[in-house]
C-alpha cells in the first residue's frame, strides 16, 4: 500500500469478511479512525486470535494503526533512556543477526528478542537501524 492508498486498507484483502467479534472489540479501542499497535495486540490476545486477524479486521474497518511498538512509521515511541552496556549491545547484535530472514528482521522476532533480553522493543529496532537492517513481516500486517 502506498500513501495514496491511505483510507482504502480493506482493498488489501479481497473477499475477506469482517469478523463481528473482533470488529466489536476493536471498535471499542478505535478513536478517530486510529488504533494503537498495543491495543490491537491486546484485543487479539484477549480474543485468542492471531494478531494478523486483528490487523485484517482493522483494515476492513478502514482504521489506521498508530504508535507502533517498534517505533516505525512515525509512531513517536521514544528511545530508551539508558544506553546499553557494550556486552548487552553485543548480545543484541548477535540476537538480531541470528533472527534475520532474507536479510530482514521479522517484527515477531524483534519482540521476542526484546523480551528475552529484557529491553525495550524500540531498542531492538534501533540496533537494527545501526546495523542497516529493516524490520518486516508486521504481526498485524501493516507492512510485509
Amino acid at each position: 500500500m502506498t500513501h495514496e492508498d491511505a483510507g482504502h486498507y480493506g482493498e488489501k484483502h479481497p473477499g475477506a469478511e469482517l469478523d463481528p467479534e473482533i470488529a466489536k472489540k476493536l471498535k471499542e479501542k478505535i478513536n478517530n479512525g486510529r488504533i494503537s499497535c498495543a491495543d490491537a495486540h491486546a484485543v487479539a490476545a484477549a480474543l485468542k486470535v492471531p494478531p494478523r486477524n486483528a490487523g485484517i479486521t482493522i483494515d476492513l474497518l478502514e482504521a489506521h494503526i498508530v504508535d507502533c511498538e517498534l517505533g516505525l512509521f512515525g509512531s513517536g515511541v521514544q528511545q530508551p533512556e539508558s544506553e546499553l552496556s557494550a556486552e548487552a549491545e553485543k548480545l543484541l547484535r548477535q540476537a538480531v543477526t541470528a533472527a534475520l530472514v532474507q536479510g530482514r528482521l521479522p517484527c515477531a522476532a524483534a519482540w521476542e528478542i526484546a523480551e528475552r533480553l529484557g529491553i525495550a522493543k524500540i531498542a531492538v529496532k534501533l540496533a537494527g537501524d545501526r546495523m542497516s537492517i529493516k524490520i518486516n513481516r508486521c504481526q498485524l500486517g501493516t507492512f510485509k
